[in-house]
């Protein structure tokens, strides 16, 4: 049973500056045999940005200031997969031999 849900929060670190934090969840029910693998995907983000950078003073001329800067946008996808592979444990005695 797919489902998801998405956050985008702020901390500030000892500057001062705030530093962004995307969380995402998702919640699945699926049944996988031992050493199956399964790719859970479907979580994407796509950022635009728009930088202007400009002469000062000259930037700011009417009629040719235009000629004094550049404005470059962008735009940048990306997406999540996660591979999970679960591996069964039948003695606790395993775990540490082979894992």
């Amino acid at each position: 049973v797919p489902g998801g849900s998405g956050q985008t929060s702020g901390v500030t670190n000892t500057a001062g500056t705030a530093i962004p934090i995307n969380k995402e969840e998702e919640s699945s029910r699926i049944l996988l045999n031992d050493n199956q693998t399964v790719v859970l995907g479907g979580v994407y983000e796509r950022r635009k940005s728009n930088v202007v950078t400009r002469i000062p003073f000259l930037s700011k001329i009417p009629l040719l200031g235009n000629l004094f800067k550049n404005t470059d946008k962008s735009t940048d996808d990306a997406e999540l997969l996660i591979f999970l592979t679960p591996h069964i444990i039948h003695k606790p005695s395993q775990a540490s031999s082979s894992y």
